[in-house]
C-alpha cells in the first residue's frame, strides 16, 4: 500500500514539474514576443535587434489622357553584406575575397579594390556588427550583376548579400498639375501633438488602387537604428494598379502658363484655372499657383477645389437664370439704375466705375455691363416678398450651387447659399445674394454651373480619372455622369447668348478673339478677411466657355489679392481665359474641339485606324491616300486620333535619357527603331500595334536590358 502511494507521489511531482517548465517556457516566449512586437516604446524593445516591418510594392502610375506619365515609381536598391554569415567559412572567404573586390571595383569604379577589401575584412572581424552597407540606389541591372559576383552568387544565407528595394515617386513633368496629382505630406493629428501621413490629390483619393501589395518582413536593427532586411528582399511585392486621368499635358501646360502670367503681372497672392470638357465633365487642365516666400509661384494648395469665397458677379448668371426660369422675364425688359447706386435699409449698393453712361438698361444689358444695381432691382422686383425670397434661394439650390460637385478629389469645400431660414438672413440678403455675396463657392462649383449652361442645361459631374488599369486592361471605368437638368434648353441657350454679349459688348470685350468666339462673365468680389466685414482685398474671376455657339470647353480663371492697382475681373482674370482659348485654337492641342466648321467640308465618314509614328511619314501617308486630316503636331512623333470628321495628328512625347520609352500604339518598325537605338534587346510577340510592353515607361534601364513588346491587331 505504501509502495503504491510512493509511486503516485512521484508521478504527481513529475507532472507538476512538467507543468511548471511549460509555464516558464510560455512566459519567456510571451515576454520575448511582447518586447519585439508590442513594446516598441520600452527600453527592452529599443535594445532588441530584430523588428517586424511592412514593405509595399511600387505604387501604380498616374497617366495623362494619352498615356504620358504624370507620376510613376522608380525602384532602386540598397545592398548590404552579412560577411559573417555562418556558411562563409574563413577558408572560403580568403579564397574569394580578392576576386569579389575586383568585380566590385568594376561595378563601382569610384572605389578601389583595396577599399572594398579593407571594408570587408574589417567588417568580418567586427562580430558585433555583421551587417554593412555596401552601396545605395542601385539600378535593376546593377543589382542583378551584384548577385552574380563571387561569394554573393551563393544566395542570401550562404553568400551574405542582402538587397533592399527603395521606391521613389517621380513626376516626369516636374511641377505640372503637382497639387492635383498629389503628394504625401505630414498633417497635424487631432490631439495637435503628433503627426500622421496623409496622401492628397489623386494619390490620396485613389490610394486603394495605386498602392502596391503589402508584405511583412523581419529586419535587423543596425547602427543608428537603420533597419536591414534579414533576407534578400529584392523580390518586390506586387505593384499597384495604374490610374488614367483626363488631364491633357499640352493643355495643362498652356493653362499653367496663362495663369502664372496674370499672377506675376498683378502680383497676386494666389490663383487657379480649370478647363472642363462640356459634354462629359472631364477635367482637361487644372492649375493652382500660390506666391512662395521667394516671390516665385508654385503649387501649394488646390484652391480650385478647396477654397470657397464670395464669387461676386459670376453669380449674376444664376440670378438671370432664376428670372428666366421662374418669372419668364424678357431680356428686353428695362430697369432704371439712376446714378448707379441703390439703398437697402442702411446699406448702399453701388455699380463699379462711377456714374453710368445711361440709366435705363435692359435685362440683357444689365448682365453685359455687370450692373449690381440693375441685377438687385430686377431680383427684388420679382422675388422681393418673403415667399419670393424662398423661391429665389430654392431656385439657386436647384442649380446645384449649394451642393458639392462630388469631384474625385478629397477636400472639396462646402458651398454656402444663404436662405431665409438661416439666422444670418436679413433685409439686405436678397439683393446682395443676387450680385454674388451672401454665398461661398469654390471655383470648381462655379465652373460646373457655367458648364451646365454651355451643355444646354445638363449638369455634368466633374471628374479627373477615366479608368483604373491593370496591366493595360481596364479594371474600373469612370463614365460621364449627369446630375440632372438645371433649366430648360431654351433658357440655357438664352443665357449663352447673354454671355456672348458680355464679350462682344460688355465688360469682357477686351478679350475678343478674331478666330474663335468666347462667352463668359467677369467677376470682381471684395474678400471677407475678418469679422469686421468685407475688406479691401479682391478676387477677380472670369468664367465661360468656347467656342460660344458650339461649346466644347468651359473654363474658369480666379486671381486672388492682386496688388498691382488693378482688381477687376476683366483686367486681371479674363486675359488668362483669353490666352487659354487662343492657344487651344492656335495649336489645336485638344482632341475634340472644332472652331471652324468650314474646314470639315467634304470629309469622309469612315477614317482609317492609324498607328503612332513619325509625324512626317503619317502626313505623307494620309495625304497620299486622300484622308482628311489636320496636323497639330510640331514634334518628331505623333499619335493619330479619330475625330468626328477627320483624323488629327498630335504630339507624342518619347522619353529621353536612361528612361524606358512609351511605344504603346506604335507599329513594329517604329517601336524597334526607338527601343534598339536606346540599347534594348527586344522580344516581339504578335502583330499589329504595340498594346503592352514588359518594362514601364519612365523606369530606369541599362544597355542590353531585355524588353518584350506585345502587338495586337
Amino acid at each position: 500500500m505504501k509502495k503504491k502511494n510512493f509511486k503516485e507521489e512521484v508521478s504527481r511531482k513529475i507532472f507538476l514539474l512538467f507543468l511548471f517548465m511549460i509555464g516558464i517556457s510560455l512566459a519567456i516566449f510571451l515576454k520575448s514576443t511582447y518586447i519585439v512586437f508590442a513594446g516598441k516604446n520600452t527600453d527592452k524593445a529599443k535594445n532588441h535587434r530584430v523588428k517586424l516591418e511592412t514593405i509595399s510594392g511600387p505604387r501604380g502610375d498616374i497617366l495623362a489622357d494619352d498615356h504620358s506619365l504624370l507620376s510613376t515609381t522608380i525602384t532602386n536598391f540598397d545592398a548590404y553584406i552579412d560577411i559573417n554569415a555562418p556558411a562563409i567559412t574563413e577558408t572560403f572567404f580568403k579564397e574569394n575575397i580578392d576576386s569579389l573586390c575586383y568585380y566590385l571595383d568594376q561595378l563601382f569604379p569610384a572605389k578601389s579594390e583595396s577599399y572594398f577589401k579593407e571594408l570587408l575584412v574589417k567588417t568580418r572581424k567586427n562580430k558585433k556588427n555583421r551587417y554593412q552597407l555596401l552601396a545605395k540606389s542601385l539600378t535593376h541591372e546593377e543589382m542583378r550583376q551584384l548577385k552574380k559576383f563571387p561569394i554573393f552568387s551563393r544566395g542570401r544565407y550562404r553568400g551574405g548579400l542582402i538587397i533592399e528595394p527603395q521606391n521613389i515617386r517621380k513626376k516626369p513633368f516636374n511641377s505640372l498639375a503637382k497639387r492635383t496629382l498629389g503628394d504625401e505630406k505630414y498633417v497635424r493629428a487631432v490631439n495637435d501633438t503628433t503627426f500622421r501621413k496623409k496622401s492628397i490629390g489623386i494619390e490620396g483619393y485613389y490610394n486603394e488602387y495605386l498602392e502596391g501589395e503589402k508584405r511583412s518582413i523581419l529586419k535587423y536593427v543596425g547602427p543608428g537604428g537603420k533597419l536591414i532586411p534579414l533576407y534578400d528582399a529584392s523580390g518586390m511585392p506586387e505593384r499597384g494598379l495604374d490610374i488614367q486621368t483626363s488631364i491633357n499635358v499640352h493643355l495643362q501646360d498652356i493653362t499653367e502658363k496663362a495663369l502664372r502670367k496674370q499672377l506675376e503681372t498683378h502680383k497676386a497672392s494666389h490663383g487657379c484655372a480649370v478647363v472642363m470638357e462640356v459634354e462629359t465633365g472631364k477635367i482637361k487642365a487644372i492649375a493652382n499657383l500660390s506666391r512662395l516666400e521667394n516671390g516665385a509661384y508654385g503649387e501649394t494648395f488646390n484652391h480650385a477645389i478647396g477654397t470657397a469665397l464670395a464669387p461676386g458677379s459670376t453669380l449674376k448668371l444664376a440670378s438671370l437664370l432664376a428670372l428666366l426660369e421662374e418669372k419668364n422675364v424678357s431680356l428686353n425688359e428695362t430697369v432704371n439704375i439712376g446714378n448707379g447706386t441703390v439703398k437697402y435699409y442702411n446699406k448702399t449698393l453701388r455699380d463699379s466705375g462711377g456714374k453710368p453712361k445711361k440709366s435705363i438698361l435692359t435685362l440683357k444689358e444689365v448682365i453685359e455691363k455687370s450692373s449690381n444695381v440693375g441685377t438687385a432691382k430686377f431680383v427684388s422686383k420679382y422675388f422681393g416678398t418673403s415667399e419670393g425670397e424662398k423661391l429665389f434661394t430654392d431656385k439657386l439650390y436647384s442649380f446645384f450651387l449649394a451642393n458639392k460637385t462630388g469631384i474625385d478629389l478629397n477636400g472639396e469645400a462646402t458651398p454656402l447659399i444663404r436662405n431665409p431660414e438661416m439666422r444670418e438672413w436679413s433685409g439686405i440678403s436678397l439683393p446682395w445674394l443676387s450680385v454674388g455675396y451672401e454665398s461661398l463657392l469654390s471655383p470648381i462649383q462655379i465652373l460646373a454651373f457655367y458648364n451646365a449652361i454651355a451643355n444646354k442645361g445638363e449638369y455634368m459631374q466633374p471628374y479627373l480619372v477615366t479608368s483604373v488599369l491593370e496591366n493595360g486592361d481596364v479594371y474600373l471605368e469612370n463614365k460621364p455622369h449627369s446630375l440632372g437638368r438645371i433649366c430648360t434648353e431654351e433658357n440655357a441657350l438664352t443665357a449663352r447668348d447673354v454671355l456672348k454679349g458680355v464679350v462682344q459688348n460688355g465688360t469682357g470685350r477686351n478679350i475678343k478673339l478674331p478666330h474663335v468666339e468666347l462667352a463668359g462673365k467677369t467677376g470682381t468680389a471684395k474678400i471677407l478677411e475678418s469679422r469686421s466685414g468685407y475688406e479691401h482685398l479682391y478676387q477677380a474671376s472670369f468664367a465661360g466657355f468656347f467656342p460660344a455657339d458650339n461649346p466644347k470647353y468651359s473654363c474658369i480663371v480666379v486671381v486672388n489679392h492682386p496688388t498691382s492697382g488693378q482688381y477687376y475681373g476683366n483686367l486681371v482674370a479674363a486675359p488668362a481665359f483669353k490666352d487659354i482659348a487662343e492657344h487651344f485654337y492656335m495649336h489645336r492641342e485638344t482632341p475634340t474641339v472644332h472652331f471652324e466648321e468650314t474646314i470639315y467640308a467634304q470629309t469622309k465618314p469612315d477614317n482609317p485606324d492609324c498607328k503612332t509614328g513619325l509625324t512626317s511619314d503619317l502626313e505623307i501617308l494620309l495625304t497620299d491616300i486622300d484622308v482628311k486630316h489636320q496636323s497639330y503636331a510640331d514634334g518628331i512623333w505623333s499619335i493619330v486620333q479619330n475625330e468626328t470628321n477627320q483624323l488629327a495628328l498630335r504630339n507624342r512625347f518619347i522619353l529621353t535619357g536612361k528612361e524606358v520609352p512609351n511605344v504603346r500604339g506604335m507599329g513594329l518598325k517604329d517601336a524597334l527603331y526607338i527601343l534598339e537605338n536606346k540599347g534594348f534587346e527586344v522580344e516581339v510577340d504578335g502583330a499589329g500595334k504595340v498594346s503592352a510592353q514588359s518594362m514601364k515607361p519612365g523606369d530606369r534601364y541599362s544597355n542590353g536590358d531585355k524588353i518584350k513588346i506585345t502587338l495586337k491587331i
